[in-house]
């Protein structure tokens, strides 16, 4: 039993991080592969590494020829630095290329610097081109769990648009399964199959320019096996569906024949009305279960912040306070009871009285290397966090349902 499920699950583990890469084995560059620049949580870009091509980034111009040799995870220098390092190799390394960038990568003092990371389609909704409104990570991990997504199931999708969600579904379902997906924007449907084609998922996604919306009966070439109107897939050959379109309910009931039983489906709407149409279509055509969630996502940023210890500058204070309530109570004998007061500012000052060590002429230890003091500590760390104030995400409904078996 354990070869056989080892023999099952290693090949999709295989072709899974095949994706994006020719040489994910070897996790090492060559000229061809995508890879991902990154320099921040909202700065990253990809790039096909090119011999002889440039790039900048902070005014700083990188060589693709620098990139070549390199593995994923690596930080990449100016070519500037690189010239340096290649001029003085590090002594205590041999004159491999890749032990000399061992040696610039420990240069302290050098802080222009990006990683050049593998491509996953996490990484990739951040750098993928924008062709329409995409779906982020958080909005993809929803649906791939409701929608049951696993190695061997058979998905369509309507709405190509940039291919975010549609690369995060096709890792979900390789090695054996596939994705259909249906885009009616000619130019933005053969730009999502080259760019499926150059990622290594051309034999997980099809991608096919239609209107799955339209109510037309198209001809198969299987005699045995029909067509479903509008979207030109066998009947009930679907294990699971998502829809991102402007009127979900029309391709949702030309959908329906072609969807397995106990299939889920799911759309995405952008505003409550049309999440209202929707869930009662799908009450309307047998569909159970059908529940909608918004997802808000609000990244923190975590930092540590010095500060003062409340022991050290209470005493302080209550004194202050005390002699300004002192002075108030004396102000309020002799007003007079008729004319209303202006109201009262307190202001702290600092103490007058002498401390126990300045009493006998002594001042205060100060503080020595290597001595204890009163400034000897350093103050106390508190951990923080605070919302970013800006960053990437939408406004969208998703809806869910379960086709009833019949």
């Amino acid at each position: 039993n354990h070869f056989f499920v080892l023999w099952i699950f290693l090949p999709g583990a295989c072709l899974i991080s095949a994706m994006f890469s020719r040489t994910s084995r070897t996790r090492t560059i060559m000229e061809g592969d995508r890879v991902v620049l990154y320099e921040g949580y909202l700065h990253m870009k990809n790039i096909v590494v090119t011999s002889g091509a440039t790039f900048c980034v902070r005014a700083k111009t990188y060589h693709h020829n620098d990139v070549i040799g390199l593995r994923f995870g690596a930080k990449l220098f100016p070519h500037c630095v690189v010239l340096r390092r290649q001029a003085a190799p590090c002594p205590s390394t041999s004159n491999t290329k890749e032990a000399d960038w061992a040696g610039s990568h420990n240069d302290a003092t050098n802080k222009d610097f990006v990683y050049l990371l593998q491509p996953c389609a996490e990484l990739w909704s951040a750098v993928v081109r924008h062709r329409t409104q995409i779906l982020y990570t958080p909005d993809i991990a929803l649906v791939c769990l409701y929608l049951d997504l696993r190695p061997g199931a058979v998905m369509a999708e309507a709405g190509t648009g940039s291919g975010s969600a549609s690369t995060a579904f096709a890792k979900s379902i390789a090695p054996f399964g596939h994705l259909f997906t249906f885009e009616f924007h000619k130019a933005r449907a053969d730009e999502a199959r080259e760019e499926f084609a150059k990622n290594g998922l051309d034999k997980v996604v099809t991608v096919q320019h239609r209107d799955v919306c339209k109510s037309t009966l198209l001809p198969s070439s299987d005699s045995s096996a029909q067509s479903a109107d509008g979207w030109g897939l066998p009947v009930r050959s679907l294990d699971a569906a998502f829809l991102d379109l402007p009127n979900p309910v029309s391709g949702l009931l030309n959908l329906i024949p072609a969807l397995k039983p106990n299939s889920a489906v799911c759309c995405f709407s952008p505003c409550v009305e049309q999440v209202m149409r929707t869930c009662l279509a799908l009450r309307q055509n047998n569909f159970t279960e059908v529940r909608t969630f918004e997802v808000l996502q609000r990244p923190h940023e975590v930092r540590d912040v010095e500060f003062s210890p409340l022991d050290a500058a209470l005493p302080e204070a209550q004194g202050a306070l005390s002699d300004d309530a002192a002075a108030d109570s004396e102000n309020e004998a002799d007003a007079d009871p008729e004319v209303p007061s202006p109201p009262k500012r307190r202001r702290v000052e600092p103490s007058s009285q002498p401390s126990k060590e300045t009493r006998g002429g002594l001042s205060p230890p100060l503080s020595q290397p290597g001595q204890g003091g009163l400034n000897a500590e350093k103050p106390p760390k508190l951990r923080c966090a605070r919302p970013i104030k800006e960053y990437k995400g939408h406004t969208g409904f998703l809806t869910f349902a379960r086709l009833v078996a019949s």
